[in-house]
């Protein structure tokens, strides 16, 4: 029988050097068990609940994020009359008052919006994802009745549905770096440095994780 000692240390008792190389090798330690994700996902929720847009359950979905082809998409019915009156309001401030987000106030008259107000025109709006679900189209339909008389309804509607398109894009996009943003977080070397000090972790002096050697160790 041969008997092996190995000394084993805490990361705060590694040198500097050797524990930029632990938190490197262990960048995706809370990336990989846990749902980093959830935050981004309900703040973004939250966000499109003062626009007017309700996101479908776990509709959500993102591939990132330093690839081509990498983004983010989701579905939602909107809420189309408190979708403009939230974004000339800019409702967003309440909830991040620091925000550099920047959606374009729609060209609608307030002719126009008065008679989808009152129900004259009828609207409906949604948001589906693309099949890829890194990217979204957003749909805009109108009815109204034929005895009315609206005159270029169909163009202000075609003018409102690219700013919808648009908009959807805009929110879209924000998730997305949302999500890049609380991902760098938690890879970074802070996050994980704090991760494996409140878990105890022990390493080989030259850095290398003794999660299998602690297992075979023998109880004293």
């Amino acid at each position: 029988m041969k008997k092996i000692t190995i000394t084993l240390y805490r990361f705060e008792e590694l040198p500097q050097a050797t524990q930029k190389k632990v938190t490197e090798k262990l960048s995706q330690i809370n990336a990989d068990y846990s749902f980093w994700y959830e935050y981004s996902y309900d703040h973004f929720k939250n966000l499109c609940a003062l626009l007017g847009i309700t996101i479908e359950p776990k509709s959500i979905h993102f591939k990132g994020f330093y690839s081509q082809g990498d983004g983010s998409s989701f579905r939602a019915d909107v809420d189309f009359v408190k979708l403009v009156e939230g974004v000339k309001n800019r409702v967003w401030i309440e909830l991040m008052p620091k925000s550099e987000l920047v959606i374009q106030v729609p060209d609608i008259s307030p002719r126009l919006f008065s008679l989808i107000k009152k129900g004259d025109i009828d609207v409906s709006a949604n948001v589906k994802a693309h099949s890829s679900s890194t990217g979204i189209a957003a749909r805009l339909d109108w009815n109204y009745s034929d005895d009315k008389n609206f005159s270029n309804i169909d163009k202000a509607f075609s003018n409102l549905e690219n700013w919808f398109q648009n908009t959807a894009e805009t929110l879209n996009g924000y998730l997305y770096q949302s999500l890049q943003t609380e991902y760098e977080y938690v890879t970074g070397e802070q996050s994980v440095a704090e991760t494996i000090i409140a878990n105890e972790y022990l390493f080989t002096a030259d850095g290398e994780p003794a999660f299998h050697l602690e297992a075979l160790a023998e109880d004293d």
